[in-house]
This record gives structure tokens, sequence and C-alpha cells, in this order.
């Protein structure tokens, strides 16, 4: 590799369980390599030795890009990179996940240091902060100004995630542009769902995990982005999973085996497995939950004055 200033490392390793910025950085780097002109081969993790050196077959300039799910891959071959880097190759190691992973990926995060580029999600209680840094420098790559008040705010109504507030910014700076401001107002979020998808996703993990304050968070957001009542909306986007969780209820407490059990009701193995920990949580509950949903349903329908006050007491009680 030429020895530039400005010239590519001959690695770059980065992991986390946040999707939306390592995913995002995995496809600024193969643009920025592209702009200089290096070729891009996307690898097996176990798979990539014979991509590594250069000779009449390969490209004279290739970032071989290597995604790994569980942790798994070659490491002595990345090693070997390491200790001999070989000038026209770079390697770019990207884990979906966090550490709680394989031990190969876990070893090189310790070996390597502070050179390991990591996205974590920041806590459903801690994430004010880093989702506000991130909305105004969104807001500034696009060549808007967000005020930090602003910033928060905003923050506060997204809820921790990072793809709908990078949505949210670009939908505003696009208002801002129809208004040929620079500065970013109120005014310019004013296209605000009433439902957010995402929260709406983390509402549903907190009650399959029976987290109670996780899932008192959730209501509290989906009430700040609802314009209306959000009850139906709210109960109607679980009644496919509570109705899952009603079936692998009554299929574990009868005995039935994992594979037959999924086969049964349709659902893949896997998913079954991951559902019977919060079937478990919930135990003889879980009717219970889906009797409060069904009557909060009804409530709105029925044109009762407060469903969703009802909805969050009796939700309030089960999850104890």
């Amino acid at each position: 590799m030429a020895k530039k200033k400005n010239a590519p490392k001959h690695y770059y390793v980065v992991y986390g369980n946040e999707p939306f910025q390592r995913e995002g950085y995995v496809r600024s780097a193969k643009a920025n390599f592209e702009k200089i002109g290096w070729e891009i081969e996307d690898c097996d993790p176990h798979d990539f030795r014979g991509s590594m050196f250069v000779d009449f077959l390969q490209p004279e300039k290739l970032l071989l890009v290597i995604t790994m799910d569980n942790g798994d891959f070659d490491l002595d071959s990345f090693l070997e990179h390491l200790d001999n880097p070989e000038d026209g190759r770079c390697i770019l190691l990207h884990h979906r996940g966090g550490l709680n992973c394989k031990k190969p990926f876990k070893d090189l995060v310790k070996k390597l240091g502070s050179k390991v580029i990591k996205y974590e999600k920041p806590s459903d209680w801690k994430y004010e902060e880093p989702l506000s840094q991130f909305a105004i420098k969104t807001a500034k790559g696009m060549g808007c100004e967000l005020p930090s008040n602003l910033a928060l705010a905003i923050t506060r109504k997204v809820g921790a995630d990072f793809g709908s507030m990078f949505f949210e910014i670009k939908k505003a700076v696009t208002l801002a542009d129809c208004d040929n401001e620079k500065k970013l107002q109120p005014k310019h979020f004013k296209a605000f769902g009433s439902v957010n998808n995402g929260v709406l996703v983390d509402f549903r993990k907190a009650i399959e995990n029976r987290n109670r304050k996780a899932c008192l968070k959730a209501l509290r957001t989906l009430r700040e982005l609802s314009t209306h009542d959000p009850t139906m909306s709210i109960t109607s986007s679980m009644q496919k999973r509570l109705l899952e969780l009603e079936q692998v209820r009554n299929l574990h407490k009868r005995g039935i085996g994992e594979k037959n059990a999924s086969a049964m009701v349709g659902i893949n193995t896997f998913v079954y497995k991951n559902l019977v920990p919060c079937v478990q949580k919930w135990g003889e509950d879980l009717p219970k939950l889906i009797t409060l949903f069904a009557k909060s349903q009804r409530n709105v329908l029925s044109g009762n004055i407060a469903p969703m006050a009802e909805f969050e007491c009796g939700l309030i009680k089960l999850l104890k």
C-alpha cells in the first residue's frame, strides 16, 4: 500500500448491536474505497485467504468485506494479514452484533483495543445525550443547524432509535429547504407520524420480557407521538404476537416438543424457541393479558371516554 497521508489503513473492524450506524459505516467505507479506485469483494468469514494476496488474477487494490453474525471466522488468516500486510489489500471485518458471541471475534477485539469501532445501542434510560448529538451531527451533515434544545425535544419523541431519528431529521431538512432556511425550527418537524413503528417494536419486546419499566417508557413515547388516542393502534399491533404466545403456552404446557409444536402452528422453530421463555415469564397470567388487550379494543369501539387510561392501569397491574 502506498505510504500516503490519506492512504487507507490495512484493516478496519466494526461491531455493535446498533445496526443503523454500523451498517451506515460499512456502506460509507465501501463508497469511499470505490472513490479512490479500489474494488470491493464481500467474502465468506471462513474463506477469504485466497483473496488476500495480489496476483495476475486478482485486482491490484481490493477491499475485503468480511461480515459475520456469531463472531466465528478465520482468525488465523486475519492475524497473518496484521503481521504481514499486503500492499493493495485492506480488510473490513464487520460483526453484526455485540460481544455476546464466539471467542475468535471477542479475542480479536481484546487484542486490538481502541482501534476497533463500536456502535452500541444506548440504554432506554440514557439515550437522550447520544441521540441528541447524533441528530445535531446529522442535520449539520445535511447542511442545516439544529439547536441543542430542539434536538433534545425531538429525541424524547423519537426514542432510542437512530434510524427513526435520521428519517425525522431528513424530513425536517426537506421542509427547511422548501422555506430556504438553514436553521431547523419546530415547524419543520410537523410531519411526525402518529405512531412510531420503532417504539411499537420496543413495546412488543417489553411485553414479551414482562419488563415493566421498558413497557411504561414505550407507552409514554407512543402517547407523546400520537395526535389521538393510540389504544387501538397499540393493541392491534400485538394481536398476532399474542396469538402466537398463547399457542406456544398451550403446546408447551401439553409437553409437545419444539420441532413438532412449531410445525403445528406454522412458526419457525427458532422463533418458537425464543417465544418459550416469554411464555414462561407470563405463565398463567398470559390469558389475562390477552383479555386486557381485547377489552381495550372493545372499549375503543364502544366509545369509552378514556380507553388508554384503563388499558395502562390494567397493564401496570399485570406487569408486577
